[in-house]
């Protein structure tokens, strides 16, 4: 098998061939053609098409020019040249196969089969997900294989979430189950779209994506990170569509990105480096994913040492993505440009941990993040199962899936009373605090803007995680005072 992308990216199978899509567009019907209806990057998508694996009709002719400016291969005229192919247009034997990829800017159809699309559909992960959820919503769950994992079997799906996650993850601390659930709860406002494509992502005046938002988890040893991180991503498999994990490490920062694998994934943004073999595309990265994906940062990994400009580059698109959700690509002519990054991101710290625990505190300010939760270092059993059990992993999942399920376009609507008495609070706060800060009773940051972002942000949030509850009479998608006041508890209870 060889794989057209480096080994191990873009969830490649050993055991399966590689395609290359061919869409085709008709530019001369304007309606057909409508920017808007093309794929776009990291889209997923469902296609039907017709596979082609005849060499003997590959056209390599476009290839010629490059081969002979590389000085490699041999042949001269239609069909012949870069790859090296005989008067039958059939691969010769004196080629191995890293030759192959060295004189090839595409791999002929004995290597890499073209599938000739004929039609496709954009797949949307959250509103499969919903779709599968809401149709099996009226199953009973039994809830006396799950009476450890939470208070009461009487508690509606929210609060079931919050203490299986408390429960199983922290320790039973409700704050930081709490923070995790508005974290799996992180989706774009999206403007209206007339179209199969996601409307274009709503930013704050701040440039942060209106409905995202990023969860630090600060722990007080890099052991702890690495025990927390074991658990969240067995947990997080269960719960989610799509998860991706990386280490943050000075290797991995200092790479150079030509063999990004998926045990080394942070080694690269996505940019469009030119390399020997695969000049003028894109690096494959960890952070190209579609869009509900979910993204687990373990911070705690890095450790002391130089940092070259690729690895700063690195952590200056991490944070962007942490606190914008925005990812940076870049093009010939050194053009960076702002791609959505439209994913639930989870950062895990080494820091001063919860009572004090730790000294590091330089690790966890490195990628802001909307919501920091401070912890004890875990104490899991030796041995322990990482994963939740099946039952409340089933009804976990159920439950998020409905909740970022389209309701009324996916955006949640803040009414004039709730922006009214968020502007009330806000001012009210930020008079308390500056008394507090002049009576001497210890300083604290200014509540400033991004404060009051922040807690409209999680407002919304909190009204989605109501979505989804199977035993409410009616889902609308809009916040309420309730909401508002849920924000403002968890913001207290948790550093920011």
């Amino acid at each position: 098998h060889l794989d057209w992308c480096p080994a191990g990216t873009m969830g490649s199978d050993e055991n399966q061939v590689p395609v290359l899509a061919k869409v085709y567009y008709d530019d001369d019907d304007s309606t057909e053609c409508d920017e808007s209806n093309r794929l776009r990057l990291n889209d997923v998508v469902e296609m039907v098409g017709i596979v082609h694996f005849d060499p003997m009709e590959a056209d390599f002719s476009g290839q010629n020019q490059q081969q002979k400016n590389s000085g490699g291969g041999s042949g001269g005229g239609t069909g012949d040249g870069a790859c090296g192919k005989d008067g039958d247009g059939l691969l010769t034997d004196s080629f191995d196969d890293l030759s192959l990829f060295d004189r090839c800017s595409l791999p002929p159809p004995s290597l890499l089969p073209r599938l000739h699309v004929l039609t496709y559909n954009r797949v949307d992960l959250d509103e499969a997900a919903c779709k599968i959820a809401w149709e099996g919503s009226d199953a009973s769950v039994d809830m006396t294989d799950v009476s450890s994992e939470v208070t009461t079997s009487a508690d509606d799906d929210r609060t079931f979430a919050i203490n299986a996650l408390s429960d199983h993850l922290f320790e039973g601390t409700k704050s930081a189950g709490e923070a995790l659930l508005m974290t799996l709860m992180s989706m774009a406002e999206r403007e209206s779209s007339h179209s199969s494509a996601p409307g274009k992502p709503m930013q704050t005046p701040s440039s942060t994506t209106l409905g995202c938002a990023s969860l630090n988890i600060i722990l007080p040893t890099a052991r702890a990170c690495s025990n927390m991180k074991g658990r969240l991503e067995a947990t997080l498999q269960q719960l989610v569509p799509v998860i991706a994990s990386a280490d943050l490490t000075l290797g991995a920062l200092a790479a150079d990105g030509a063999g990004a694998t998926a045990s080394s994934p942070c080694q690269t943004i996505p940019i469009g480096s030119p390399t020997k073999t695969n000049e003028g595309r894109l690096v494959p990265s960890i952070m190209q994913l579609p869009k509900g994906a979910t993204l687990l940062i373990n911070q705690g990994a890095l450790s002391e040492g130089r940092i070259a400009e690729r690895g700063h580059r690195t952590l200056v698109a991490l944070s962007g993505l942490t606190q914008n959700h925005t990812v940076p690509y870049r093009f010939d002519g050194m053009m960076d440009y702002q791609f959505e990054g439209d994913y639930r991101v989870i950062v895990l710290s080494e820091g001063t941990g919860k009572n004090g625990q730790g000294s590091n505190t330089n690790g966890e300010k490195l990628l802001d993040c909307t919501m920091k939760v401070r912890l004890s270092a875990p104490d899991y059993e030796e041995g322990a199962v990482q994963t939740l059990s099946f039952e409340t992993a089933e009804r976990l999942r159920s439950y998020i899936a409905r909740c970022r399920g389209p309701a009324d376009g996916g955006n949640i609507r803040l009414s004039r009373d709730v922006l009214s008495r968020a502007e009330r609070d806000f001012v009210d706060r930020r008079v308390a605090n500056r008394e507090r800060n002049q009576g001497g009773s210890g300083p604290s940051a200014e509540i400033g803007e991004e404060d009051f972002h922040r807690w409209l942000n999680v407002t919304r949030l909190q009204a989605r995680s109501k979505l989804g509850i199977v035993a409410a009479s009616s889902s609308t998608a809009g916040a309420s005072l309730g909401d508002w006041e849920d924000a403002l508890k968890l913001d207290d209870l948790i550093e920011k």
